[in-house]
């Protein structure tokens, strides 16, 4: 009754890492989650002590218990095929087949490696960045966005785990008896555990384009007035302004304009006097703060790209392959079918299992460069808004500091979200995908 009174109260008071919670824990049983909830106490204007969430990084010894299982089970798969499955197959299909399972281990090698190990402490970085900045651009409404962003991560893990492990059992249960039950379900783990690594990054990508969506409205709100058609930030009550002296003071060190970040009328928190309405300078210290707001948010994006990068190439890459073999094989039996005589319950089967798995790979493709096509979109709309504001009948100061911030767009208009720096994620990636499956479809029906 206790557990359930704590946990109604967490569902009642969120902050963003309780958000990610449900997420966090599935990667952690991948070993793609190398940190740690801690709490930590914070205190407040009145005196009181106030226990927060905080994250620190934790042991490596489940990330290599996982890699060592991983390898295991690649081991497993190869040794199998190689005396039983692959005695029947041409040369090509052998090549395929090994080099698409290759790259299914390999995205899952380096996201345990690269993620869980080598940039364990900037995905902490991340998190944390995420959980700033919500403090300023969340001020308003905050536990009503952090409720739905964390339902729809349950669900979406929900229909995730229940179709892919009905999927994973009816593919054992149909194809493996024996000792053949332990390579197929070591290929299912390593599917698994790269379904996993690309729910990670689309749900980043996912909170990425909800905080510039936010930014984009708040600048839009905040940049209209009746005076000069830019408006300050509103700010209601002592609890508000304190909230933004932490977010800027904590961001002084991270943000490349330290001195931005220092906002005059908020050096003191006990005596936070905002400037006059019409004060010009008071309009510079706004567009200064979305300055800063854009920046963390782009740093993010950089940082996801590092961690993320070649993983989802190679992810990427075993889609490709994988699609391409299942549509091939899909097509080679439904040609040389005979409906006139009784068919195979095998090929039937192999049939609806190829057909199952070419839809799954090509959806996660579509979903992948959906979601980064919309978050590069939010982005950039940045830029469109300021420019729309520098038409607009303001001050000579605001008008420079609109300047600087166009510089600063300009500066981050390269490819948001690529995979490993080879291409972006985008709906041109999306058409290429599906030309380049054709294209190799053609080539394989003409030689065959």
């Amino acid at each position: 009754m206790r557990c359930l009174k704590i946990w109604k109260r967490e569902r009642h008071e969120m902050d963003f890492y309780c958000v990610i919670k449900p997420l966090y824990y599935v990667s952690k049983v991948t070993g793609v989650a190398q940190f740690s909830y801690i709490q930590t106490n914070l205190k407040s204007l009145n005196g009181k002590v106030l226990k927060i969430n905080d994250l620190k990084p934790s042991g490596m010894l489940w990330t290599l218990f996982v890699f060592l299982v991983l390898a295991s089970g690649l081991v497993s798969v190869m040794m199998w095929n190689f005396l039983y499955d692959y005695t029947n197959y041409s040369f090509n299909v052998i090549i395929t087949d090994t080099f698409s399972i290759l790259l299914l281990y390999g995205s899952s090698f380096s996201c345990l490696i690269i993620v869980g190990i080598v940039h364990r402490k900037d995905i902490i970085q991340i998190l944390k960045k995420f959980s700033l900045l919500d403090t300023v651009l969340l001020r308003n409404h905050r536990q009503r966005r952090y409720k739905k962003e964390n339902n729809f991560i349950i669900v979406e893990l929900s229909v995730c785990v229940v179709v892919l492990f009905l999927s994973y059992g009816y593919h054992v249960s149909s194809w493996a008896t024996g000792i053949a039950i332990i390579p197929f379900a070591s290929k299912d783990l390593a599917h698994f555990a790269g379904t996993i690594i690309l729910t990670q990054y689309v749900d980043v990508v996912l909170l990425l384009r909800s905080r510039f969506k936010k930014l984009n409205e708040e600048l839009l709100l905040q940049c209209a007035d009746s005076e000069n058609n830019l408006c300050r930030l509103e700010v209601r009550d002592t609890y508000q302004r304190c909230n933004r002296i932490a977010f800027l003071e904590d961001f002084s060190a991270l943000s490349p304009w330290k001195q931005d970040c220092k906002v005059e009328c908020y050096k003191s928190s006990s005596k936070c006097k905002l400037l006059p309405p019409g004060s010009h300078r008071r309009d510079r210290e706004v567009i200064r703060q979305f300055r800063v707001l854009h920046s963390e948010l782009m740093d993010i994006c950089d940082l996801v790209n590092s961690c993320y990068g070649f993983s989802i190439l190679l992810l990427f890459a075993y889609y490709f392959t994988s699609l391409l073999s299942s549509v091939f094989y899909v097509m080679q039996k439904v040609v040389s079918l005979d409906i006139t005589s009784e068919t195979d319950p095998d090929v039937i089967r192999g049939l609806v299992s190829s057909s199952f798995w070419a839809l799954v790979y090509f959806l996660k493709v579509v979903v992948t460069t959906v979601v980064c096509t919309e978050a590069s979109a939010a982005a950039r709309n940045t830029g469109r808004i300021v420019h729309s504001i520098l038409l607009q009948d303001v001050s000579q100061n605001v008008i420079t500091e609109l300047k600087l911030f166009s510089l600063q767009l300009l500066g981050n208009s390269s490819e948001l979200f690529t995979a490993f720096k080879f291409f972006e994620i985008n709906l041109t990636f999306l058409y290429n995908f599906v030309g380049s499956t054709a294209m190799y479809l053609i080539i394989l029906i003409q030689l065959k």
